[in-house]
């Protein structure tokens, strides 16, 4: 048991012990936090991004660690990106040198009427502003009816497809 404001360690310390015990994983997506906050601030006199320790679930100290994690375990990070706040919490991820190697694995999530083919087209432009040198696996998770519109416009655009058991309903 663990409450939301727990630090990312403590509440993956599950895939910590499996790992210790040989099982290789995929964790999920690193969600990238809160829609109104940065998971960093620039500190102009070191020149460096500095994690936040905030409220939401998780804060930049949680986005490193995660990454961190990631690297340290040869697991390769994918990224959850509900808004574009995320694609600016992304870009510090990057700019820490935690995102991994190239190409960057982003799951764009569309719904709760966020679900259309603008706003897939929106973040894409957004991830293309933010992070321009940056070659991205991505596509669009959604469920329900919203599902197979923004399949077939992913793949005409070289997204990919990702399709989960019970989504379409």
């Amino acid at each position: 048991y663990y409450d939301v404001n727990t630090p990312a360690q403590d509440r993956y310390r599950h895939f910590i012990a499996g790992l210790s015990a040989g099982v290789k994983f995929e964790i999920g997506p690193i969600d990238l936090g809160s829609a109104i906050d940065r998971n960093a601030r620039w500190d102009a006199r070191s020149g460096q991004w500095i994690p936040t320790t905030g409220v939401q679930l998780n804060t930049g100290a949680d986005h490193r660690w995660l990454a961190s994690f990631c690297q340290e375990h040869g697991l390769k990070p994918s990224f959850a990106v509900f808004d574009s706040m995320h694609i600016l919490n992304l870009g510090t991820v990057v700019d820490w040198g935690l995102a991994g190697p190239a190409p960057l694995l982003v799951k764009l999530f569309l719904a709760h009427g966020n679900a259309a083919p603008k706003t897939l087209l929106f973040l894409l432009d957004r991830l293309k502003d933010i992070l321009p040198q940056w070659r991205t696996c991505w596509m669009p998770v959604s469920t329900g009816s919203d599902q197979l519109p923004l399949a077939a416009l992913a793949l005409s655009l070289g997204g990919h497809v990702r399709v989960g058991i019970g989504d379409y309903s």
